[in-house]
């Protein structure tokens, strides 16, 4: 078996709404990332995207029709989706095609969009609103009216709160932190700092997450190349590699059928099969992005990755161990609340930095002697999670 590194990234920055043509965006960041991997694209033979848009307008064949427009010809082919792990779905079908030496060069890109709600004609409009429902959430919460993933996340926040004796004001700190990071790294979409009185005057969204506690729906872009050691020639001192991979899905989906609602199995599991594989412990972590898209939630991750005891999330955010001259630091793009949350890419970009921290190269605040860092995404409510340890 062929041991693939990540010899390559490409990002823009995180956008509100779509400022040119989904193509045009995957052609970006595939350039810059085969610029940095030093591969011309002539030596690509493995696409692996996600779908153009998760929530967006299908784009029938994407993988194909991207293949053709960024002029590729490929041994290996895939489009994955499964919610928020999409984009690391993908890049594992990638890293296995390369181990298994089916491809050499296998690019990897992720999209994602604003949806587009045209309620101009009313029946086509209640008919994909109530298609996307029922798909999402099933016979009974979709028939019940649940659109959006807030409420449940909320209930989530409430009971975690009751349960550990968390504030308002101490799940906030969380917002400014994040805020604090994201407002140095160009290519986020919020940059402008908070404070806690900021977050709790923020709009509320359902109780107790508010505004400026929740991840955005935006519009990005990211791309990683993955290869066989034997094609990088000089770049080769740049590659990063995944050492641990971590995988757990409950037999769920947003709202978990049992179990409790402010600890996650998924992240535990994940994270112990990722340490495992990699030899690593979590005192080795130096820094690390993780998928928090509401502010206890995040909270809610530290602790079960295992940076923090159970129900000390808030303390650790609040003494500074969560950041730059901490513990670790983790979020340093932002985070989903503050960085910008393209759900399909957001991964990938989670991938992006790591690697340039671990190459010292980070374009927002560079964390001090990064050598092992950790990336978690997730799907659902944390219904399932990876966790990969990369090392340069």
């Amino acid at each position: 078996m062929i041991n693939p590194v990540l010899a390559g990234v490409g990002a823009i920055p995180v956008t509100r709404d779509l400022e040119s043509p989904l193509p045009d965006m995957a052609a970006r960041v595939a350039r810059e990332a085969l610029v940095d991997a030093g591969i011309p694209a002539s030596e690509v033979d493995g696409l692996f995207v996600t779908p153009a848009a998760l929530s967006g307008e299908p784009w029938m064949m994407w993988a194909a029709g991207l293949a053709e427009y960024l002029g590729v010809r490929t041994h290996g082919l895939m489009m994955t989706e499964n919610g928020g792990i999409t984009a690391l779905l993908a890049l594992r079908a990638a890293m296995d095609a390369v181990a298994m030496g089916r491809v050499k060069v296998a690019l990897v890109i992720a999209t994602d969009t604003r949806p587009l709600i045209d309620t101009g004609h009313f029946e086509s409009f209640v008919r994909n609103v109530t298609f996307t429902a029922m798909s999402l959430w099933g016979p009974v919460e979709g028939m019940m009216g649940l659109g959006a993933p807030v409420p449940v996340y909320a209930m989530s926040a409430q009971r975690y709160m009751h349960e550990y004796g968390a504030s308002e004001e101490d799940v906030a700190e969380a917002s400014v932190i994040l805020r604090e990071h994201s407002s140095q790294h160009p290519l986020a979409q919020f940059r402008d700092k908070v404070t806690v009185e900021d977050v709790l005057n923020s709009p509320t969204l359902s109780p107790p997450i508010r505004l400026m506690q929740a991840a955005s729906i935006s519009t990005g872009a990211a791309a990683v190349v993955v290869a066989a050691p034997e094609v990088l020639n000089g770049s080769a001192g740049d590659a990063v590699k995944v050492t641990g991979w971590g995988e757990h899905h409950d037999p769920s989906h947003f709202i978990p059928r049992e179990g409790p609602i402010t600890s996650f199995v998924s992240v535990q599991q994940a994270a112990a099969s990722a340490f495992e594989q990699s030899g690593r412990s979590l005192a080795d972590i130096d820094v690390a992005e993780v998928y928090g898209v509401f502010g206890a939630t995040e909270l809610m991750i530290y602790e079960d990755l295992g940076f923090c005891e159970k129900g000390s999330a808030a303390a650790f955010v609040k003494e500074g161990r969560s950041t730059f001259g901490g513990d670790v630091v983790i979020n340093p793009t932002g985070g989903r609340i503050s960085f910008g949350h393209p759900a399909g890419a957001t991964p990938l970009y989670q991938v992006v930095e790591v690697v340039r921290q671990l190459r010292g190269i980070a374009p927002g605040g560079q964390v001090d002697n990064a050598n092992v860092g950790l990336v978690h995404a997730e799907h659902g409510m944390l219904n399932g999670s990876i966790v990969m340890v990369m090392e340069h």
